[in-house]
């Protein structure tokens, strides 16, 4: 796999039609709504890292949470908000690289911490620091959900491919992986592409 092959996240927010992006999902995807019941999720301070959209924070926010989202585009981060606005629900959009930003601006750590597609765009070279960096943010005792493509996936374009072993390895060092689900990533690709819910949790 090339570690290149991925947009210029910034650019392809500028260039609009948020809803037609294909992990562009409405609502909060019920693999992730299905395992915060499973683990008891009610409450509390939750960071959905890659933002995108913002829908997934949003509808955190509906159900009251205390939400922030963090993204590297600037284009997700202004939908994000206005999302919020018409919504009439308090979000904290930060635009930031979560891989070599400051992590002080999101009030670190957080009792669950939601990545839904960041994995499977980060570099393998790059894999390490995001472990590190991730392992900061969450509270110990609290819960990482890591939902990203799956190896049943075929071909090779696009997002890495993980299987259960692939999560298990990445992270023991850090968190105890809790739960796998195979699912879909929810959005606007018909059919949906294989995905891979990881629960873990933080030592």
């Amino acid at each position: 796999m090339t570690e290149g092959r991925f947009p210029d996240w910034t650019e392809r927010y500028a260039q609009g039609a948020v809803a037609e992006m294909p992990w562009y999902h409405e609502g909060l995807d019920p693999d992730v709504e299905a395992a915060m019941s499973l683990f008891g999720v009610s409450s509390g301070r939750v960071l959905d890292m890659g933002s995108g959209p913002g829908t997934q924070a949003v509808e955190l926010a509906r159900r009251d949470f205390s939400v922030t989202g963090a993204d590297v585009a600037e284009g997700a981060v202004t939908h994000g908000r206005e999302l919020a606005a018409r919504a009439g629900v308090k979000v904290d959009f930060v635009h930031l690289d979560l891989l070599e930003g400051d992590l002080t601006p999101l009030g670190v750590p957080f009792d669950l911490v939601l990545d839904r597609g960041l994995l499977h765009a980060v570099a393998p070279s790059a894999r390490r620091e995001y472990v590190r960096r991730v392992a900061a943010m969450v509270a110990r005792g609290g819960l990482l959900m890591v939902k990203c493509f799956s190896w049943r996936e075929p071909g090779e374009d696009g997002p890495h491919r993980f299987d259960p072993e692939d999560i298990r390895l990445l992270f023991e060092k850090d968190f105890h992986l809790q739960h796998v689900k195979d699912t879909v990533f929810h959005g606007t690709l018909n059919p949906p592409p294989h995905a891979l819910l990881a629960v873990l949790r933080r030592r």
